[in-house]
């Protein structure tokens, strides 16, 4: 019998409980000693994979941290299945084998380090896109899919990145980080400020500033979110406009700065530059640490229409 199911009858065999509404939760991986044991008295291979084909499906969404040393395990068993011509065994076709072992070998050609980092983001988006055709409802495989992408347009150019992203890919990224979103709002890495971040990038100002209000209705003292909606509004309103758009998200210490980047769609000079000095004064009252970039840059990055965007 599964370790896991001694640990609390059938349901968590198969890693998961029903809530009331009919709904299915994922219950969460044991303790990093209790995995460790675990992986070693039930090793992922052919005998074991239907137990574990769900338990890491379960544990990719909020839990994958948690469960980081089973999915290394799962994509190397999942290479071991491969053919020369890297496809899957017939034995191994069916959709709910396919979309896990497509996710495992995705987000590891993802995060292998040892390759450059488009060459290895080109490579994962067509394994993640594997998984999505055998089975979209993945949140795991889309949000390392939309990582992919954005990785493929935002890496700097010093680092084998285009010299100016394609937005059309970028929104294509955002559309997976949604997506991901959508099927697990708790995804690290996929929330409401991710996904505006990645708007902004995609010079999807629309979708940016909408997430940018939800967001600062949640954080109003974050300078971060507060700077990139100035940065959006100022793009296409003027600057009383764009002040009148922010300042009643944000918190006390941030509209100064907001006021001094609105600046910019009017060319107001004077205030563009005592800009530096205007958003500096506000990085004291901000507990997060998000460093601010120069004023200076914020105004080219204005006027570029956002491509100076990168994965730093």
């Amino acid at each position: 019998m599964s370790r896991l199911a001694g640990r609390g009858g059938f349901l968590l065999l198969l890693g998961t409980f029903l809530v009331p509404s009919g709904s299915v939760i994922a219950e969460p991986p044991p303790s990093a000693d209790a995995l460790a044991t675990l992986l070693k008295d039930e090793p992922i291979n052919q005998a074991n994979w239907k137990t574990w084909r769900t338990r890491l499906r379960d544990w990719s969404g909020e839990y994958y941290e948690a469960a980081q040393p089973a999915f290394k395990e799962g994509a190397s068993f999942a290479r071991s299945q491969l053919d020369g011509k890297g496809a899957l065994p017939k034995a191994l076709n069916a959709k709910e084998d396919a979309a896990v072992l497509w996710m495992l070998l995705g987000g590891a050609t993802l995060l292998d380090t040892s390759k450059p980092p488009v060459d290895r983001a080109r490579e994962a988006e067509k394994l993640l896109s594997n998984s999505i055709k055998a089975d979209n409802t993945i949140a795991r495989a889309h949000y390392w899919k939309g990582v992919a992408l954005r990785q493929m347009e935002l890496t700097p150019v010093k680092d084998g990145g285009p010299p100016k992203p394609d937005g059309r890919r970028l929104n294509d990224a955002l559309k997976e980080f949604e997506d991901a979103r959508s099927r697990d709002p708790k995804l690290k890495g996929a929330s409401i400020g991710d996904l505006a971040e990645l708007a902004m990038a995609a010079g999807n100002s629309d979708k940016a500033e909408g997430y940018l209000k939800a967001v600062l209705q949640e954080e109003p003292n974050e300078i971060r979110w507060a700077r990139l909606l100035a940065q959006s509004a100022a793009t296409k309103r003027k600057g009383g406009e764009a002040v009148q758009l922010v300042q009643p998200l944000v918190g006390g210490a941030v509209p100064v700065s907001v006021t001094a980047l609105s600046g910019v769609s009017q060319g107001e000079h004077h205030l563009i530059e005592h800009g530096d000095a205007l958003v500096a004064g506000t990085i004291g009252a901000q507990p997060s640490g998000h460093a601010l970039h120069s004023f200076a840059d914020l105004v080219q990055g204005v006027r570029n229409g956002f491509a100076g965007f990168t994965n730093a």
